[in-house]
């Protein structure tokens, strides 16, 4: 009857000590799982106050500011950062004036039809028998194509580096630049309102093959 009892002695001390274990080794596991899941509360939470929201009104202001600058010479708009988007640097300055000096090209180009404004607020060439016929007409506009955009894109990454954009706040960059430029866009001019879209005359005139 003793060795009985020691035997029950014996193996209930073993379970209490097992289940001792099990629990602490269930709140270790319990502990681990919580500071993960506050981990990934806390860098969720950071990753969205990270975010940096465009201030879209102040940003077309940019926009329209530099794209009559650029048409209209450089006395005519007055360039200035705003408290919520900056929008002057050596780097956009230096970018304005070499659109400045081709703008006169540039718009004989956008009048004979040889170019237009795409909807990536990019100069592009539309397809024209002039150009077709003559090669050396048609490097030239290519040449005034390549030189045009890569000004606009200093301007495109600049504003985004100085106001700490990326991804989305870049399409917006050029969104509110396409969107400019369809405003002051000559009638006549071709521009394209959609991506995908085709190349129309601004004022609502026929629309003409990319």
């Amino acid at each position: 009857m003793n060795i009985l009892l020691e035997t029950i002695r014996t193996v209930t001390a073993s379970r209490q000590r097992l289940f001792n274990r099990r629990s602490r080794l269930s709140s270790k596991v319990y502990g681990l799982l919580s500071t993960t899941a506050l981990l990934l509360v806390v860098t969720g939470c950071a990753a969205l106050s990270d975010r940096v929201e465009v201030p879209e009104e102040a940003l077309q202001e940019a926009a329209v500011a530099i794209e009559r600058t650029v048409v209209g010479g450089e006395a005519s708009v007055v360039l200035k950062d705003q408290p919520e988007f900056k929008a002057r640097s050596p780097e956009i300055m230096l970018a304005m004036m070499g659109r400045q000096a081709r703008i006169g090209i540039v718009t004989e180009f956008k009048r004979q039809g040889y170019v237009g404004e795409n909807a990536r607020a990019l100069l592009k060439y539309v397809k024209n028998a002039a150009c077709q016929k003559d090669s050396t007409l048609h490097a030239r506009v290519a040449n005034v194509i390549l030189s045009e955009n890569a000004d606009r894109w200093r301007i495109y990454e600049e504003l985004a580096r100085l106001n700490g954009l990326s991804g989305s706040g870049r399409k917006s960059i050029q969104a509110a630049f396409h969107r400019a430029r369809i405003e002051l866009a000559r009638p006549g001019d071709m521009i394209q309102l959609n991506t995908g879209a085709s190349w129309t005359k601004k004022a609502g005139e026929e629309s003409a093959d990319e």
